[in-house]
């Protein structure tokens, strides 16, 4: 599981990016949980969410199955992560990202 905690920068943003084309899989490289509940975006446009998508997207032909667990409550960060999941869905990868608004909810999904 990757937490981000207080406020996200453009930085944090390329590391996070950066993480998921990484080896920061869960050990089967099935899933990852990205835990967004303490995180404050008031500094994030939809253009730095744009380079975490192209990241992501490259990622996609890596991990091909894997299942992407986004937790999140706060508005900013779940408009954020919806602008996320609605360009991922009209990629069309194999990839299944989801938001949820508890830990126990996305990891019941990814171990489901």
């Amino acid at each position: 599981m990757f937490k981000i905690q207080g406020r996200i920068e453009k930085e944090d943003m390329r590391r996070l990016a950066l993480r998921q084309t990484g080896d920061d899989m869960e050990d089967t490289g099935d899933y990852m949980i990205v835990d967004l509940l303490d995180a404050d975006y008031s500094l994030i446009s939809e253009r730095d969410i744009s380079m975490v998508i192209t990241h992501t997207f490259e990622s996609t032909f890596e991990h091909r199955d894997m299942k992407l667990a986004i937790v999140a409550t706060d508005p900013q960060v779940v408009r954020m992560t919806e602008y996320y999941l609605s360009v991922m869905e009209k990629m069309d990868r194999e990839w299944a990202p989801r938001m949820f608004e508890t830990v126990e909810e996305a990891r019941a999904w990814v171990e489901g």
